[in-house]
């Protein structure tokens, strides 16, 4: 049984995944849960699968594809290609398929990152207005009763036990923060 919402073919109901989100989500194991969130339909792209190193986390998403959880999606017009090759030229692959999709069909845009570029990118192209935090999707998750801010620290709790290097420790960090934006959305009663 598909998890795609009935308006799956509305782009304003359409989130494409950039992939620190899918990490990030992964990491938390809530990625099957905020697949199960409406009004949305997630989308992924190949560019972004492709930037998935660890093979427990491509696993996962691709599990979550073929039980059509998540819709996969290419650029397709000869404008989206275009598009494309031209964001290459100051973002990463990931990020200039979603940006250049998001911008020819409407589609909401899922990601966490900040630098200068990609931002002036989303603005110029789709507007901020289209741009989804990672903790602005959990935090929709919480209210929508799929997970719990307590599920989500217990996560954090074993990542930390876990964390053996320093890379591991700033992963942890990073999704304590992350957590942190979340329990500021709900303390403002819920993502923008």
């Amino acid at each position: 049984m598909s998890n795609v919402h009935p308006d799956a073919s509305d782009p304003s109901r359409q989130l494409l995944l950039d992939t620190n989100v899918v990490i990030d989500l992964l990491k938390l194991d809530a990625l099957p849960v905020v697949a199960q969130l409406q009004p949305y339909t997630l989308l992924i792209v190949a560019e972004v699968k492709a930037e998935l190193v660890r093979p427990d986390q491509a696993e996962t998403l691709e599990h979550l594809i073929e039980g059509g959880a998540i819709r996969e999606v290419a650029l397709e017009s000869i404008e989206e290609q275009a598009q494309f090759a031209k964001l290459l030229e100051v973002v990463g692959k990931g990020e200039a398929a979603c940006l250049a999709i998001a911008h020819h069909r409407g589609t909401l845009i899922a990601s966490d990152e900040t630098h200068r570029a990609l931002m002036r990118e989303i603005r110029r192209l789709v507007g901020e207005d289209h741009l989804v935090r990672t903790a602005a999707l959990l935090a929709e998750t919480i209210g929508a009763q799929l997970t719990t801010l307590d599920q989500l620290e217990r996560r954090v709790a074993e990542l930390t036990e876990r964390a053996t290097g320093a890379r591991d420790r700033d992963d942890v960090q990073h999704l304590a923060r992350v957590l942190d934006r979340v329990r500021g959305h709900l303390r403002a009663g819920g993502p923008p």
